[in-house]
């Protein structure tokens, strides 16, 4: 799961560095690095998670909140312009193209995490299951 959220985390701040480079290297708001606010941590989380395996749980659920965060930003940010499109009013492509690509990376990344944790669940409890049966009869 690490390696996932490291990887998550690139995709995020890939973001950000691609819609700045369509702007033409030209920073016309800091909202285009959001992204990044959200990607650099989950690069820490999951390097933190890989290097220190007692602090893997906490790293990859804190990872998993911020995607979580990131998300929920993200559809908060999205759905006004959505409504402005179906409204028939301008809006600037590249902002909602990087909102929802935004929106659409972190949930992917949130619904990964879910499924990581019910497997590790599950594991836990089979293996505990597996350690009480009677051995030799």
């Amino acid at each position: 799961m690490p390696n996932i959220t490291i990887v998550f985390g690139g995709l995020l701040c890939a973001l950000s560095v691609v819609t700045l480079l369509l702007t033409g290297g030209e920073v016309k708001r800091v909202s285009i690095f959001i992204p990044c606010f959200v990607g650099i941590p989950l690069l820490f989380l999951g390097i933190l998670g890989g290097l220190r395996p007692g602090a893997r749980k906490h790293a990859m659920r804190g990872a998993a909140a911020l995607g979580l965060l990131g998300g929920l930003a993200a559809v908060g940010r999205g759905i006004p312009q959505a409504l402005k499109i179906l409204r028939g009013e301008a809006v600037d492509v590249l902002p909602f193209a990087m909102v929802w690509a935004m929106t659409l990376i972190c949930i992917t990344f949130v619904l990964i995490c879910i499924e990581s944790f019910i497997s590790a669940r599950r594991a836990r409890l089979s293996q505990g299951e597996s350690s009480q049966s009677p051995q030799g009869h």
